[in-house]
């Protein structure tokens, strides 16, 4: 599959779907015990799929999507509570290591030069940012990757490039 050249295009579209599934489940599980799971369980859970965003990222013109999905699978975990002031550290890994998946993408999607609106994703990043760290006490909401996009953006504005006007 990964030969042909609709290949990121359609493990995308699988790996949205099975975080979707693997989202409602936790949800599903989490009603029918009456109780709180552990943020450790969810993110033991949710990080099964990170080897297979990181597969897409590797494949040509998957960069884009797995951004999208990388920004997905941390909202999955944000709306398990996060990283509850109780129990900080699994999901603080979880978080860098998230970040370290996404600075690879983000790296990808530089070095492919596509035409990405920068200072958007990098806004919308930041505000995700603000929330987490107001609501649920989480500092580490991508902070190299948001670096590296700051500083690209700043370099596209200072040399008239812009931020890059198409659909990311």
């Amino acid at each position: 599959m990964d030969a042909l050249p609709d290949s990121a295009q359609t493990l995308n579209f699988q790996l949205d779907r099975k975080m979707t599934m693997v989202n409602y489940d936790l949800h599903r599980l989490q009603d029918a015990l009456n109780d709180a799971l552990s943020p450790t369980y969810f993110v033991q859970a949710l990080s099964t799929l990170i080897p297979d965003l990181e597969r897409l990222a590797a494949l040509p013109g998957g960069a884009k999507f797995a951004f999208e999905l990388v920004l997905k699978l941390a909202g999955n975990l944000n709306s398990h509570g996060g990283a509850a002031p109780s129990t900080p550290d699994d999901s603080a890994e979880f978080y860098e290591r998230l970040d370290e998946v996404m600075l690879e993408v983000v790296r990808a999607r530089l070095e492919q030069g596509e035409d990405w609106a920068l200072q958007r994703d990098v806004r919308r990043m930041e505000k995700t940012a603000g929330y987490l760290r107001t609501y649920n006490g989480v500092e580490g909401y991508f902070p190299r990757s948001l670096g590296v996009m700051g500083e690209e953006a700043h370099l596209r504005g200072s040399s008239g490039a812009g931020g890059g006007g198409g659909r990311a």
